[in-house]
């Protein structure tokens, strides 16, 4: 998984296919491409799957990365296809901003579908985890 700064650092390119094509020359056969609020892209040998943000509200940032990442990877390596898995990452990463802290929600393949029917064209109405989040006017993300 990389994005745009740590693509540049390491290779010199901001470009999400022009980094594919350096990581692939380099034997990487799946690449997960953060773009932040605006999604994903997973670029594989089966080809590029973009998937847009949701648009959420924000409480904290912490740990979106890291439930990208590791929704991706276990539903990519346990058979699931690309477009799957990358739909259900992004979902994720959603979710885990909708609350405090990195601890508070740990989201898996069923939340995420939730997520997915919630967000398909508008906003889920509270916090996963049935709290509304603390603060009158949480920050407004499209993730």
């Amino acid at each position: 998984m990389t994005d745009q700064e740590d693509t540049e650092i390491l290779l010199g390119v901001i470009d999400p296919e022009e980094a594919y094509s350096a990581y692939s020359k380099r034997g990487f056969k799946c690449l997960l491409y953060k773009l932040g609020a605006q999604g994903a892209i997973a670029f594989c040998e089966e080809g590029e799957f973009r998937e847009p943000g949701y648009s959420v509200s924000v409480e904290d940032p912490t740990g979106a990365g890291d439930a990208l990442a590791g929704t991706f990877a276990s539903l990519y390596f346990s058979g699931k296809g690309v477009d799957y898995a990358l739909r259900h990452a992004v979902a994720a990463s959603a979710l885990v901003v909708t609350v405090r802290g990195d601890n508070e929600i740990t989201p898996g393949e069923k939340d995420a579908e939730k997520m997915i029917s919630h967000l398909r064209g508008g906003r889920m109405p509270s916090s996963p985890t049935g709290r509304n989040p603390p603060g009158a006017d949480p920050p407004k993300s499209d993730l």
